[in-house]
């Protein structure tokens, strides 16, 4: 409207909007002057621009598409191992003081529902602010994760290997690429789908013969729009009341993912509905929480549409880059493969036999690719930040404030050199008793699954996973990579998970002989 009609309509009215602007801006530079001079965080070290606002980050994050992680290791190379990144939050790098930021029994943390809200479901465990209901949640899913629990979900977990192997040899006999991320997330959300709800309600993905394509899409969709949602969570609440049969038509990735939303709720709606019978007779997780001995708020059809968004997207993601990112370091170092070959061939002489959780355990040069993967391939990329609502926290000479959100970050931590000699060389003889040119690895600086109360829930269903897939798709198969390099494998940006450059077509490979 021209500045001309304003004052035609009164003074009053322009008076009030230059007044309006000049107290937002006086508000915004009195913020600036409390960040800089006498908020408790004020006299820690780091850059003076990112203590002044969150727009530093923004930027880093937003703008520049997951570049923020990259920024705090830059902080600390300039200011040392702990630093202000924002005006709320430090970041320490130092592997030692990981067990107090991510404290076990007795220590209180909680999250920082500013940081878990990017998840878009805040009522799930894992969101859950406060650290007593995060208790009362994560007691109604931990028995469904110990390792007794898990050993007998094996012969499930068999059922979904075996499906991809059929699918490869089918892959063979027609000569045909495939991509690892696909066929890994297709076992993963089998796998997660039916144990959470049940046979019935398994998506079914090792179904289709180009595996878990879209799937792969959608769930990378919502990682990569997952940090815009922390600074703008009405996003999500409006594409969530959109049909996603509209989205699909536009964009595809983020109409399949607001798809699987829509898949998961009717799931739960059918647990809830006292009238039917149908899951009775399934023990899954699901069943046992509407069945279980949680309060009546917590099995509210949002509560558990939440809780299973999380399943869902912890249980794909993780294990796929693990299992992916391991797949490509054997198949580019013939001499590892060779290797680990000849272990599964001693362990378990005719390839058509399934090796088990328990077999592959003993298997040491397994165990130790397993845990390289665990340092190199599992890339947590972006900071899990924890406060202590109580008691302030000492690192050297620096008393953090009781409520401070504080984070270090594992994948800077696996990398780092001075613990980790050639720390971007995927080397299972780290692990091994034999000697080596590179010197053993410190397996208490292994913080793939986090650590703590707040730890990663599916640790044991994870090694499972890890140890099933790649002794017997690597017993059973010769595989070749197909126009991969290590470039697909690198990580470039944060999307949770250290992702690679934008546009790679993951890591493919084509099945070129059935091992005896």
């Amino acid at each position: 409207m021209p500045v001309a009609k304003l004052v035609s309509q009164g003074p009053s009215l322009l008076a009030v909007l230059i007044s309006t602007l000049i107290l937002w801006l006086l508000y915004h530079i009195s913020l600036v002057i409390y960040y800089l001079c006498f908020h408790p965080l004020a006299a820690f070290p780091g850059p003076k621009i990112a203590a002044a606002t969150k727009l530093f980050e923004f930027y880093h994050d937003v703008i520049r598409g997951g570049q923020f992680y990259k920024e705090i290791q830059r902080m600390h190379e300039v200011y040392g191992p702990i630093v202000r990144i924002n005006p709320y939050e430090i970041h320490i790098n130092d592997a030692t003081y990981y067990d107090t930021i991510y404290a076990g029994p007795g220590n209180k943390r909680d999250k920082y529902p500013w940081f878990t809200a990017a998840g878009g479901s805040p009522l799930s465990a894992f969101a859950t602010q406060h650290h007593d209901l995060h208790r009362l949640r994560r007691s109604a899913l931990n028995p469904f994760f110990s390792k007794a629990s898990v050993l007998r979900l094996e012969p499930m977990i068999h059922d979904k290997v075996s499906k991809m192997c059929y699918v490869l040899e089918k892959h063979l006999k027609h000569d045909k690429v495939f991509e690892f991320g696909a066929a890994y997330l297709s076992f993963a959300l089998d796998t997660v789908t039916e144990y959470a709800f049940g046979k019935s309600r398994c998506w079914g993905c090792l179904d289709q013969d180009e595996f878990a394509v879209e799937w792969k899409e959608a769930i990378m969709e919502a990682f990569e729009n997952a940090t815009l949602v922390r600074y703008v969570p009405w996003v999500a609440v409006v594409l969530l009341k959109v049909p996603h049969e509209w989205i699909l038509k536009v964009h595809k990735p983020m109409g399949m993912f607001f798809k699987s939303a829509a898949m998961i709720r009717g799931t739960v709606n059918d647990f809830l509905a006292k009238e039917n019978k149908g899951f009775a007779d399934e023990q899954t997780i699901f069943s046992s929480l509407r069945n279980g001995s949680l309060p009546e708020s917590e099995t509210t059809p949002k509560r558990l549409l939440d809780e299973g968004n999380i399943l869902i997207a912890a249980g794909g993601e993780a294990i796929t880059q693990l299992l992916s990112t391991t797949s490509f370091h054997l198949l580019e170092n013939p001499q590892m493969l060779e290797r680990l070959q000849a272990e599964l061939t001693e362990a378990s002489p005719d390839a058509s036999d399934m090796i088990t959780w328990k077999q592959a355990e003993r298997l040491p040069y397994l165990t130790a690719i397993i845990t390289e993967a665990l340092r190199v391939s599992a890339k947590v990329t972006t900071r899990l930040p924890r406060v202590s609502p109580d008691e302030a926290l000492q690192y050297k000479q620096w008393i953090i404030p009781p409520g401070t959100p504080v984070s270090s970050t594992s994948a800077a931590i696996h990398i780092d050199p001075s613990l980790w000699p050639e720390p971007l060389k995927f080397d299972p003889e780290r692990w091994t008793n034999e000697p080596s040119t590179i010197p053993k690895g410190k397996k208490e600086f292994i913080f793939t699954f986090s650590k703590g109360t707040r730890g990663c829930l599916a640790v044991n269903l994870a090694y499972a996973q890890a140890y099933l897939v790649i002794a017997n798709v690597f017993r059973k198969f010769d595989l070749e990579l197909f126009e991969t390099t290590t470039r697909d494998i690198t990580t470039v940006r944060d999307c949770f998970n250290g992702q690679p450059f934008k546009g790679s077509k993951g890591v493919r490979a084509k099945v070129v002989g059935l091992r005896r």
